[in-house]
């Protein structure tokens, strides 16, 4: 058949549609020379008429035209609704395994829409006019015999991040036209929402494309025809300001209608974004317009921050979802065996009304989040109840052949705290596009009318001052400010009253997103919730932080736990928490990291809680922070070697009585910078001491070291002065010059050190005359067997447990790490041979590593000891991870552990082969069994040791 003459028959035809379809699509078929389903297939399997096909409601259907893994078709009559159509072919699609591509027709037009997994929705209209046209045979051919033809390019995260940077060029647009972002932020919400609305059906078809055509050509018509379209969204209109009808959609998001008035260059901007398919955009877009609205600064000093729907569903699905779909797995299994057993009429009754009160259920959970932003978790948490209660009336129609014609799960069951006013707005326009996008893509249809509603239970205010509602879970990602940022970001007379209101609850040295946390453990120990989910940094579990969770521990259960989660802040990689507590289901398993364990402690850690270690009084005296100097005391080492190299001063002495080799934490994880420092010592208070090895001098005695104290004089001095917070010192010595670690390392030759913050944990000797920064911690020790014992992963793996951290690098701590840790019995007495030669053999070898003779320059800068351990941990230098064994072999045998030996080993090489680094496989090792084994052992010694100290 020529397009020719398939024109002219169909174009003239006014056949109704039982009686035109299959003779249409025979035509179809012949007019691209595909054979009909007849011919192409006899068994009518794969290609064929009235294909049967069960509705997602369970009720039985016909699709007209079925071609496997390639189309389906159904055909309505001529000038039909072909919106119904595409609806019923969208409960269809399951049960027609999902073709890739869904048509509908009424004879006169054809539309394809594509139905490829994670892309957006596109679709392509031909009509009998036009279908002699070669893009429209082109088409059809692609129809019958090439889907991947008419597969969109951009995925749904494509087209979510194109629709988020049309928005930020508009928003950035109207901010350099002096409009105040709030206001811009508002109408934007409004103009996004309208194209969402426009491409889910909701809005008569190209309306908001058409307004924004006629804006271009005349732009000062912008202003009232969009104020118009908002006066019709926020009334409904029956065809009197448009053509078409406009549903009613209130909700308070169009209660004003304003517009903003747009310039040339917007408007072709927002064509553009019309051109979009805005109905497959991640609702998440809207956080971008919270983003913008609220700013940079202000959102960083809140601690405001966006999860990844891959984040929210990892804490949801356990703490929200896991015990409803246990009990409607176990519903199910036994409405199944007893329909096997063919029961009674009132039997059946009685299993159909029992299924009917759980679907019911589901829509009367009530969730809340009391940090809600713009309404994310929200929205996922509601439609994965949804996607739940689908699962049941599925069942339901199979089963019992019953039809739903709605959800009880919806937005009415959503609760949201929000102390900022635009975002408190957004989140309801977040939700109902959620809501709206869930049931077009299963095709089912909004009849209620306003579309969009007032949410009473999402409030604005602030959510630790206010009562939460009582709830069947919590859930949210809190605001992230670490307790040091707390008086920046929310003022003083807040974090006062803050710290009165929360006395004896939570520790005035905690974050604050501990203050959440303690409220959601009140709200479930009082039975105003089931369940919570939170997500945190992961420094929840250290420190002062980690007394909320103990809290938690001691009064209710920890249920689901990701320890150390990677995650992106700003850009930036950090390590996050998740948290899920409150009451267990009977025969409900803790989940750790992904792995059932027995229970999970307050260090999110399934060992014997480490809270329970005791600093050991023979351990102290010994570890130490370095100097802080408070000034810009350090100089290059050419300078101070010109200064050592002058005659001596008026008092008859050298310069090198106060300059010593300096040292911060870049000098041992890179290359040493080479640096001095300038040391005056410290002054004798009237109660003090003199220090052995320290200068004590007044600043007019300071004055005879000349070059030097010119230099402080010029430089550190109107530093000093201008800054005199916690400057206690004279302007002239360092602020903390370490008089303790002095007097604990005087007559030794070298001391040990370690970087408190550091990928590694590392530890170097350093000369008695280095001044090492406060970036260290230092050990008044100069022995081989300290180093070793120090430096074995026995002792790496306590410091992880017991340190706390600054976002992914572990922190190393005098009291809470070095102080506690637990020695081999005898050790400082007679310390075994083994262990100080292999720790000489380590620290030779790594420093021939370090500084090879012969070496030029560029393969100097290349030689740290982080490329080294980075190296190490990757599986590459051998060599030194050899080196490292036969130490750890040597302190285990110390202890008289031998039998760990191989399985920590083993259980290394596996994380290593998973590619974990640093302190990521450092904290993993911890949480394998044999790492478990050796924890529970040092904590065991610890308390033994501890008890005898009392006694």
């Amino acid at each position: 058949m020529t397009p020719e003459s398939f024109v002219a028959k169909w174009s003239k035809s006014e056949l109704k549609e039982r009686s035109a379809c299959q003779e249409h699509f025979l035509d179809l078929c012949r007019l691209v020379g595909h054979p009909t389903p007849a011919e192409a297939d006899p068994t009518g399997e794969s290609f064929c008429f009235e294909r049967f096909a069960e509705k997602v409601d369970g009720s039985d259907g016909y699709a007209d035209v079925w071609k496997k893994g390639f189309f389906a078709v159904e055909y309505k009559g001529k000038r039909k609704d072909l919106g119904a159509a595409y609806e019923q072919l969208l409960r269809y699609r399951e049960d027609l395994e999902n073709p890739p591509l869904l048509a509908v027709c009424d004879t006169d037009r054809l539309v394809i829409h594509t139905n490829f997994t994670n892309t957006a929705k596109r679709t392509y209209e031909l009509n009998v006019a036009n279908l002699a046209d070669p893009g429209s045979l082109e088409l059809l051919r692609a129809l019958f015999n090439a889907p991947e033809k008419l597969r969109p390019g951009a995925t749904i995260a494509f087209v979510s991040e194109e629709a988020a940077r049309k928005v930020a060029a508009l928003a950035q647009s109207l901010e350099a036209r002096g409009i105040e972002p709030m206001e811009a932020a508002r109408f934007l919400m409004k103009l996004v929402f309208a194209l969402f609305a426009e491409d889910a059906d909701l809005l008569p078809e190209k309306l908001v494309e058409g307004i924004l055509t006629k804006a271009r050509l005349k732009p000062t018509l912008t202003r009232p025809m969009l104020e118009k379209l908002f006066t019709a969204m926020r009334d409904g209109d029956e065809g009197l300001a448009f053509t078409n009808e406009i549903a009613h959609f209130n909700g308070g998001l169009f209660e004003d209608p304003s517009a903003l008035d747009l310039e040339p260059a917007d408007l072709d901007t927002l064509k553009a974004a019309a051109g979009l398919d805005w109905s497959s955009v991640d609702p998440a877009i809207f956080g971008n317009l919270y983003e913008y609205g609220l700013g940079a600064d202000s959102r960083s000093k809140r601690g405001v921050h966006y999860t990844s729907r891959e984040d929210i569903l990892h804490l949801i699905e356990p703490v929200l979802l896991r015990p409803w779909r246990g009990r409607w797995a176990a519903l199910k299994a036994e409405v199944e065996v007893k329909l096997v057993a063919k029961p009674s009429k009132a039997a059946l009754a009685v299993l159909q009304r029992r299924v009917e009160a759980f679907r019911e259920s589901l829509g009367t959970i009530q969730i809340l989040d009391p940090a809600c932003g713009s309404g994310n978790f929200l929205v996922v948490a509601m439609q994965r109840l949804l996607d739940l209660e689908l699962e049941v009336v599925r069942f339901q129609a199979e089963r019992f052949h019953t039809q739903a014609l709605s959800f009880h799960v919806g937005p009415q069951q959503l609760h949201g705290i929000e102390i900022l006013a635009f975002p408190h707005a957004l989140a309801s326009v977040v939700v109902w596009i959620g809501h709206l996008q869930w049931l077009r893509l299963h095709g089912y249809r909004i009849q209620e009318r306003p579309i969009l509603k007032k949410l009473q239970p999402i409030v604005q205010g602030d959510s630790l001052a206010l009562d939460w509602p009582t709830v069947d879970a919590i859930i949210g990602n809190p605001p992230f400010i670490g307790s040091k940022r707390l008086r920046s970001a929310l003022g003083d007379a807040n974090v006062e009253a803050l710290f009165i209101a929360w006395d004896h609850r939570v520790p005035r040295e905690a974050d604050y997103v501990c203050y959440w946390f303690e409220k959601a453990r009140e709200a479930v120990t009082t039975g105003r919730a089931k369940r919570s989910g939170l997500l945190a940094t992961n420094s929840i579990r250290q420190g002062k932080n980690r007394v909320v969770l103990d809290r938690i521990c001691s009064e209710s259960q920890i249920f689901f736990a990701e320890s150390d989660r990677e995650w992106t802040l700003e850009g930036a990689a950090v390590r996050v928490s998740m948290v899920g507590f409150g009451t267990m289901e009977e025969g409900e398993s803790c989940i750790l990291d992904g792995r059932e364990v027995g229970a999970i402690n307050s260090e999110l850690a399934y060992t014997a809680s480490m809270d329970s270690a005791q600093r050991l009084p023979e351990n102290r005296g010994i570890s130490f922070m370095g100097n802080i100097k408070a000034g810009p005391f350090e100089i290059p080492g050419q300078l101070a070697m010109k200064w050592l190299a002058l005659p001596v001063n008026p008092n008859g002495r050298p310069n090198a009585d106060v300059l010593k080799p300096w040292r911060n934490g870049e000098d041992i994880t890179g290359r040493p910078s080479g640096k001095w420092i300038i040391d005056f010592g410290l002054p004798l208070g009237s109660k003090a001491s003199p220090v052995p090895g320290m200068l004590h001098l007044t600043e007019k005695e300071a004055s005879f070291y000349e070059a030097p104290f010119h230099y402080a004089q010029d430089v550190v001095k109107p530093m000093r002065e201008a800054t005199r917070t916690g400057n206690r010192r004279p302007w002239f010595v360092h602020r903390e010059p370490g008089s303790g670690f002095r007097r604990a390392l005087f007559g030794l030759p070298r001391f040990l050190a370690t970087v408190i913050h550091a990928k590694h944990r590392l530890f170097v000797w350093m000369p008695e005359n280095v001044i090492a920064s406060h970036s260290f911690i230092i050990f008044a020790t100069d022995r081989d067997e300290d180093f070793g014992l120090l430096h074995s992963r026995i002792h790496e793996l306590w410091a992880l447990v017991m340190g706390s951290a600054l976002e992914d690098r572990p922190r190393y701590t005098p009291n809470t790490t070095f102080e506690t840790f637990p020695f081999p019995q005898g050790f400082r007495e007679a310390p075994p041979d083994a262990v100080a030669e292999a720790a000489k053999k380590l620290h030779e070898a790594r420093d021939r590593w370090l500084n090879p003779d012969g070496a030029d320059e560029a393969t100097l800068k290349t030689r740290t000891l982080t490329a080294l351990y980075n190296e190490r941990e990757a599986g590459r230098a051998t060599w030194l991870n050899n080196l490292h064994r036969d130490l750890d072999r040597a302190v285990l045998a110390a202890y008289g552990w031998s039998d760990l030996a191989e399985p920590l080993f083993a259980a290394e090489d596996a994380l290593r082969d998973a590619n974990s680094q640093g302190d990521a496989l450092g904290l993993a090792l911890g949480r394998t069994e044999p790492g478990q084994a050796l924890l529970g052992r040092l904590l065991a010694l610890n308390l033994e040791r501890s008890k005898v100290t009392e006694v």
